[in-house]
């Protein structure tokens, strides 16, 4: 093995009896103490013949750090706690199973594994199940409880300004073998964090690989995802499906490591779909909507700022991280061919409320919106609309007047009363749905 500045060592011992065409292993161990130990401990019966080899063995492995042994063979993994495995193994030439216990850390998933490898490629099914998660043992902390952030390595697209990488996804791999993942949890826990009623799919077969449809619930809230990829056709397809309802925005961005610019509720919908071989070729074909909206929390004033006015912003913003309330964030674009046009980008806050129109360009990766700012307060006397325009990646944000804000966005000249089921599309359902309270997305007053 080669990744690391010494190889492991191993020892080890196996203690046979019977005969050749029956073995019994009495005891047989391995174990190295590098990257915080691996072991494996077997016992049970080998038999059978050269050509069709019959082994049932009672097994248990453990390993101090999986994320270290992962790294050899080339995966990067978060720091999980310490992994075992126990439980039994039988098979022969073609068949495999796994019956047991997988531990990590202190999550113990109730495991069934069965290996084909008599078909056209290899298979395997998976089946997880766990009556708690834990998510420090996956090496998911909320940001707050991380000593230091890792910066993001710039990747190829990054130094040549690009947002969408041009390298061809490695899809051929999909064809190698089929898969059947599943996994449910009954709760997912976490610091501040509870999560019910988990599922997770994962079905590869014969090059064509669906995630979902999963889902989970969040206190009053849920989730739902289902994302396919086939690779079977000429040209590779995806469709990528997701909602959330009710989700605390501020928990998911902790918890991704993002900079906590948002608080509140969090409604989404995503319904896109796209074709190609690489991320830039996908994002240049997209199709579809995109759908989200804040209710009900805070906004860093940096970003309030930027809406009442961007020179202000650039010159005036609080070194402090101070927060605002948000009565109501809310933007829906429609997709097709790669262009998305904004439907609906409307802000809500006690001090100013904005409205937005535009597109972006996913295949020439440029955006060209326009944002109206209407001060409520005396404060914010000035309210001029503003321009981002240019790279998608490096956008220029320019003041305009209100003229030229006319003749590029007009229908951001009239005001919002509500935000309309036609605005918002499915999201407004969803917003909708929630009967604790009003809306103030729904019910937004000039």
């Amino acid at each position: 093995m080669s990744g690391i500045a010494e190889d492991p060592h191993f020892t080890g011992s196996l203690k046979l009896a019977g005969k050749r065409d029956k073995l019994q292993v009495e005891a047989f161990q391995i174990e190295t103490q590098a990257l915080n130990g691996l072991s494996l401990q077997a016992n049970g019966m080998v038999g059978g013949s050269a050509t069709s080899p019959q082994i049932d063995l009672q097994l248990i492995s453990t390993a101090g750090n999986p994320s270290a042994w992962a790294s050899l063979f080339g995966l990067s993994l978060p720091r999980l706690k310490s992994l075992s495995l126990k439980g039994r193994y039988s098979g022969h030439m073609d068949d495999h199973k796994f019956e047991g216990e997988t531990y990590l850390g202190n999550t113990q998933f109730r495991t069934l594994a069965h290996g084909f490898l008599n078909q056209q490629r290899p298979r395997m099914d998976v089946k997880l199940s766990a009556s708690s998660v834990h998510l420090e043992d996956f090496g998911l902390f909320p940001q707050s409880q991380t000593n230091e952030t890792a910066p993001h390595p710039d990747s190829e697209a990054d130094k040549d300004g690009q947002v969408f990488d041009a390298t061809p996804l490695p899809l051929d791999k999909l064809l190698a073998f089929d898969l059947l993942l599943m996994v449910r949890a009954d709760k997912i826990l976490g610091k501040d964090v509870a999560l019910q009623e988990f599922g997770f799919d994962v079905k590869l077969e014969n090059g064509r690989l669906q995630i979902g449809p999963s889902s989970l619930s969040y206190r009053d809230g849920s989730l739902s995802i289902e994302t396919i990829l086939d690779t079977a056709t000429a040209v590779p397809k995806m469709t990528v499906k997701m909602t959330a309802e009710d989700i605390d925005i501020d928990e998911v961005l902790s918890y991704l490591h993002e900079p906590i610019i948002l608080e509140g509720q969090l409604n989404l919908v995503i319904d896109l779909y796209g074709s190609g071989t690489s991320a830039k070729e996908i994002a240049a074909s997209l199709s579809g909507e995109i759908g989200v909206a804040v209710e009900n929390g805070k906004i860093q004033r940096g970003i309030e700022l930027l809406a009442s006015d961007a020179l202000d912003f650039l010159f005036t913003a609080p070194r402090k991280k101070s927060y605002t309330d948000l009565n109501c964030m809310a933007a829906r674009l429609l997709f097709e061919n790669g262009i998305g046009t904004i439907q609906t980008l409307y802000m809500d806050t006690p001090a100013v409320r904005a409205q937005g129109a535009g597109s972006m360009n996913l295949a020439s990766e440029t955006v060209d919106m326009v944002i109206r700012p209407t001060a409520k307060r005396r404060l914010l006397k000035r309210s001029s609309p503003i321009r981002i325009h240019g790279p998608l990646g490096d956008p220029s944000i320019t003041k305009i007047p209100a003229q030229e804000a006319a003749t590029l966005a007009a229908q951001i000249m009239v005001p919002i009363v509500a935000l309309s089921a036609r605005a918002l599309g499915y999201l407004w359902s969803l917003i909708r749905n929630d009967k604790d309270e009003n809306s103030p997305c729904l019910t937004a007053t000039p």
